[in-house]
């Protein structure tokens, strides 16, 4: 069906004395109407005036009439296709039981409350027959001429056999099946019938209990025409012939096209895909942060790459370790944490579906045993105070020296310093000299992206930590991903050069945040201005950050701190 959107606008015209509204019928529904009113291909209603002003203000009105007059035909004529598809399909399966004598003629009802497993069984016995007639079938012959002497041949014969068997022979000898059970065979195979009975035993698991089945989808593309019906008011369904030649379908005016999509669908058997865009949708508008959004929604796609598109209620708990072994299987190294993130993206995605009665079964990917499954996580080892003097004695570039500085001095996250801008360094804040302060608080002018809420948080600066001139924009030029992040390119800078200068695995620019809260802890700083400072706890400039002390009390808590690595530069060339 098509709607308002779809309808042509109205117009206002001068009709017989009087302003009428008309709108033209669409193409695709004109048949509904015949040829429309009288020789117009349009539906008008008199506004009932021959002044114009008054007959613009009812436009509008008319036309929604005329709108909802293209509804009503619509869900008409659906209505009676239902009806007339519906009818078509039942009596080929019927008349299909009876010619192959199914069930001793004991014929299952086809009703959702018959048994689903009769049902199941009787479609596939005739779906199976179908196949057995077109595995007999052979070429026809090349040579069209021996065929038309075949043919002449076989009429010349004085037998009992009709002319449908007779050319059933000609074109398909081998085929057992009598032509009139082929004929039934091919029309149960075609589209309405098929779709009859996917709706059918659709209907019969939920009505039933039972799992509802899955279907391919039904290829066949082919239009379809209803012809009248038959002494016993059993409609009559063609394939629609060509548009042209003496039989061509507009030379069929009577010829209504009909179709029989599905009705009776249910979601769980859906595949996933299908519900990609929805879920898509909800993630963007459940979760603020991009990174968690990508990470559920890259777990998720991970899991269609490995398992294929997959139907929703197909998915069990041996599909899941199966997926977990294929990802092994790919990456030997993979760690216990990006299987459980994938996991963590594939269980959301079910938590969805329920949430939207989409799916009503049990989450697939809850209660899943890790154990033994994939390497268990690195763990950032602190540097140690030789360790950090080699690192700083090295002749870094001046951008990667203050990039590390920064790095020690504060144990912020590497894309918070990457991302840093002169915008957000303040000297003197809040008006008390030689307070310096990096702010991740959002403001009117920007939004930060930080990890959590909070993350969004200012911190004071160690005395010794030596700013260059301020200037504006971002301090360090790191490339950005399409998340904002710059951690991955300044890891690909300084890592290497890292690993040169203090072996060990577990070592790397994430250490330099570990080895920080270390630090202060061994200054006796409480845990409650170290893990809010660090934004490894709910706080934020919007609130009591530091326990409702002030922001020049937590730098004298970090000038406890010693940095003696901080004196060495640069070497000149």
């Amino acid at each position: 069906m098509i709607g308002w959107k779809d309808y042509p606008k109205p117009n206002l015209k001068f009709r017989r004395n009087v302003w009428v509204v008309e709108v033209s019928i669409p193409t695709s529904i004109r048949h509904l109407f015949g040829n429309g009113s009288g020789t117009s291909n349009g539906k008008r209603l008199v506004t009932g005036t021959t002044d114009k002003a008054i007959a613009e203000k009812r436009v509008t009105e008319l036309a929604h009439k005329i709108y909802k007059e293209f509804d009503e035909a619509q869900l008409e004529y659906a209505n009676r296709n239902n009806k007339q598809t519906d009818k078509y399909a039942e009596s080929i399966i019927n008349s299909l039981a009876k010619a192959l004598k199914y069930n001793k003629g004991l014929v299952p009802l086809l009703e959702p409350s018959t048994d689903y497993a009769e049902l199941v069984k009787m479609k596939a016995r005739f779906d199976n027959a179908f196949e057995q007639v077109e595995d007999e079938k052979v070429d026809a012959p090349s040579d069209y001429a021996s065929v038309e002497a075949k043919l002449d041949k076989l009429l010349a014969e004085k037998s009992v056999d009709d002319f449908s068997t007779k050319l059933q022979r000609i074109h398909y000898p081998d085929v057992t099946t009598t032509p009139a059970i082929v004929s039934l065979l091919i029309k149960h195979s075609e589209p309405i019938a098929q779709s009859y009975w996917q709706d059918l035993l659709t209907e019969a698991s939920v009505v039933q209990g039972k799992t509802p089945p899955i279907f391919d989808e039904i290829l066949d593309k082919d239009d379809y025409i209803m012809v009248g019906e038959d002494a016993d008011g059993i409609p009559r369904i063609l394939k629609k012939p060509p548009e042209t030649g003496l039989m061509g379908f507009k030379n069929q005016a009577h010829h209504m096209p009909i179709r029989r999509p599905r009705r009776k669908i249910v979601k769980s058997a859906s595949n996933i895909l299908s519900f990609q865009d929805e879920y898509h949708a909800y993630l963007d508008r459940m979760y603020d942060k991009a990174d968690t959004r990508n990470k559920l929604k890259k777990g998720l796609r991970r899991f269609i790459d490995d398992m294929g598109d997959m139907p929703v209620q197909e998915v069990e708990p041996e599909v899941v370790y199966a997926f977990m072994d294929k990802q092994i299987d790919d990456y030997e190294d993979i760690s216990k944490k990006v299987l459980k993130d994938n996991n963590w993206g594939c269980s959301t995605f079910y938590e969805f579906l329920k949430r939207k009665s989409y799916y009503k079964g049990y989450n697939p990917f809850k209660g899943i045993n890790y154990k033994r499954l994939g390497r268990e996580a690195d763990k950032h080892l602190a540097y140690k105070a030789d360790e950090l003097h080699a690192i700083f004695r090295y002749n870094w570039r001046p951008q990667e020296r203050l990039f590390l500085q920064i790095l020690v001095t504060t144990g912020m996250r590497l894309s918070e310093v990457g991302n840093m801008t002169w915008e957000r360094y303040h000297e003197n804040y809040d008006g008390m000299q030689g307070l310096r302060v990096f702010s991740l608080a959002d403001t009117d002018a920007e939004k930060v992206r930080v990890k959590n809420s909070g993350s969004k948080r200012d911190m004071p600066l160690h005395d010794d930590l030596m700013m260059p001139p301020k200037g504006t924009g971002r301090i360090f030029d790191y490339k950005q991903n399409k998340d904002g992040l710059c951690s991955h390119d300044a890891g690909r800078k300084i890592n290497p050069i890292l690993q040169q200068l203090v072996s060990g695995r577990h070592k790397s620019l994430h250490s330099f945040r570990r080895t920080f809260k270390a630090m202060l802890r061994s200054k006796g700083v409480s845990d409650e201005i170290n893990n809010n400072y660090t934004g490894h706890k709910h706080g934020g400039s919007d609130q009591e950050s530091y326990g409702g002390v002030a922001e020049d009390f937590v730098r004298q808590e970090l000038n406890k701190m010693e940095h003696p690595w901080l004196k060495y530069e640069n070497k000149l060339d």
